[in-house]
């Protein structure tokens, strides 16, 4: 993302799933080097801190989808408002929340949530569907196809 004359890459980092760090960088050039940034990892934890889809620019209001783990994978998507990005401070308040028991139309059904993007006017969310299958319970079984 290019915000003050700078491109910034977050990144997280975590070795299991119960606890990841989100990590900044920036650069001048977008092919770098970047640079770390100051107060990295800017914050730790299994909610909101892996990236849910690309940051959303509005009005000059910068917003970031996440991830929230907390209770399960795709529990929710928490949009997060970012009101202090430079160098040396990075502050971010929760927004909104985006749950998959929310969405409407022929998106019921959908149980788990991983991904929000938005492109002009097209709203794109990454939903887990999951079907009854007796063949599927099967196969699972026995492991394989007879």
């Amino acid at each position: 993302m290019k915000y003050n004359n700078k491109y910034w890459a977050f990144g997280a980092l975590g070795t299991h799933e119960t606890e990841y760090t989100l990590n900044i960088f920036y650069s001048e050039d977008i092919l770098g080097p970047y640079k770390a940034h100051a107060g990295n990892p800017v914050k730790s934890g299994i909610d909101g801190i892996r990236q849910a889809g690309n940051f959303i620019v509005e009005n000059g209001a910068i917003f970031r989808p996440t991830q929230n783990c907390k209770n399960g994978y795709g529990e929710s998507i928490m949009i997060k408002k970012i009101q202090i990005l430079n160098e040396s401070e990075f502050i971010e308040d929760d927004y909104m929340e985006i749950k998959a028991g929310q969405l409407r139309g022929n998106n019921q059904g959908i149980s788990r949530v991983h991904t929000f993007n938005v492109l002009n006017d097209v709203v794109v969310i990454d939903g887990l569907y999951k079907k009854f299958s007796p063949v599927r319970r099967v196969i699972g079984y026995f492991g394989k196809r007879f």
